[in-house]
């Protein structure tokens, strides 16, 4: 398979509407997209956390 049509059966298919959700989310945030494995042999590299975050501050209750 050429470099050409390995590229456009990559893209052949659409991504569906929650993975691409998830991507961004991920990429919004700056963060480590990947199995939770990778997540904490990224995390252990780099010394801070790359997983998302829920959105907004906490809650006074989880203080």
């Amino acid at each position: 398979m050429t470099h050409l049509a390995a590229h456009r059966a990559l893209f052949a298919e659409a991504i569906d509407q929650q993975r691409l959700a998830e991507i961004r989310s991920y990429l919004d945030q700056q963060r480590v997209l990947g199995t939770s494995r990778f997540q904490a042999q990224i995390q252990a590299m780099l010394g801070r956390c790359v997983m998302t975050r829920p959105r907004g501050r906490p809650s006074a209750s989880s203080k």
